[in-house]
């Protein structure tokens, strides 16, 4: 858009006053003339002229002024008191002042108007293609924020390195890995106001000693905090197939869960309850979840998979090689939800 100004007019007033000035000038450059010349008439006679010269100064330049100056206009008698000459000069200058920042101001807005001429504004349209109307799946926090603070959960990894890629299952980048949705699920977690700890320790270095490792990093934490109100080892399942693994839930691809246990395990059946509750608190809330075959038993359970450690340990496999990385974050808001409602619900 190019923006224009109308030129700017000197005001009426200062020609108006302008010309006064000059028209005065004029008519006591007149009377001045006449005095000087019958001065030097009576200069010629030889008689004194200096007080006479004075006088009719007076009479013939100042008294008309008198005449017709009414009491109390300042203007008028601002003139009188002054030396008409002086008062030309002065008013002049001052004319001339003003001419010339007028003139500087037309200067200015004509930079002003070049300026304005070259600049260029892209126009945009938005369309409705250009918004996205799809809002981000929000979750409910469950019970009181204040409360939950009180409450603490520990993640960790006994796989730290598996990752959500088919020709590469096992990365050393933990932001592609396991490491990364326990991030998520630790974010998650803190938005319904518990005090969360992620460790991402990696403990796969030797793959066959990954659980003592992470049973070292566990016991080191239980030393500290005795216990925590849910503790999860979080993993990724592999082999299964896209489709097995994958579901929609607020309009959105979510991976699909697992839990891992073992009857040989000592704290079975307090781990049993918990497990029985997030599968029913699960099945109401988020039907798709968890896979059709929810929970691996079967297991002979390296070390107990270090659950008998804690009645509130569990391991959860989240999603597969097959899934992508961002589709298995989309599962951890629905995680959090249905842990904090057990973890509520759990008589004191």
């Amino acid at each position: 858009m190019k923006y224009k100004r109308e030129n700017h007019k000197k005001p009426l007033k200062e020609k108006s006053r302008f010309l006064t000035i000059i028209v005065s000038f004029l008519i006591c450059s007149s009377m001045v003339l006449g005095v000087s010349m019958e001065a030097k008439a009576l200069s010629q006679k030889g008689e004194n002229t200096n007080s006479e010269f004075l006088e009719l100064i007076m009479n013939s330049v100042i008294a008309p002024f008198k005449a017709n100056t009414k009491r109390g206009d300042s203007n008028m008698l601002g003139y009188l008191s002054l030396n008409p000459l002086k008062v030309i000069k002065r008013e002049v200058a001052y004319v001339e002042d003003k001419a010339i920042k007028e003139e500087f101001k037309q200067e200015q807005v004509v930079e002003e108007e070049k300026k304005a001429e070259e600049i260029v504004l892209n126009p945009f349209s938005l369309s409705e293609n250009s918004i996205s109307k799809q809002e981000q799946a929000k979750v409910e926090v469950v019970g009181n924020p204040q409360d939950n603070s009180k409450k603490r959960i520990l993640i960790y990894h006994s796989h730290t390195t598996e990752a959500y890629d088919a020709d590469e299952p096992r990365k050393m980048d933990l932001g592609q890995t396991v490491a990364a949705v326990g991030d998520e699920l630790a974010k998650e977690f803190e938005k319904q106001g518990f005090t969360v700890i992620h460790d991402k320790t990696i403990h796969d270095l030797d793959y066959n000693s990954s659980y003592a490792k992470s049973r070292e990093t566990m016991s080191k934490y239980f030393e500290k905090f005795k216990d925590f109100d849910f503790v999860v080892d979080l993993h990724r399942d592999d082999g299964p197939s896209k489709a097995n693994v994958t579901t929609k839930i607020n309009n959105e691809d979510a991976a699909r869960l697992i839990i891992v246990t073992t009857t040989s395990d000592p704290r079975y059946k307090a781990h049993m309850a918990n497990i029985n509750a997030i599968f029913q608190v699960a099945k109401r809330e988020y039907p798709t979840l968890f896979r059709e075959k929810n929970l691996h038993t079967n297991y002979s359970g390296t070390r107990y998979y270090n659950q008998d450690l804690s009645d509130n340990a569990l391991l959860l496999e989240v999603g597969a090689t097959s899934n992508k990385l961002q589709e298995a974050k989309n599962s951890m808001k629905y995680v959090a939800r249905v842990v904090a409602e057990v973890i509520n619900n759990r008589k004191k």
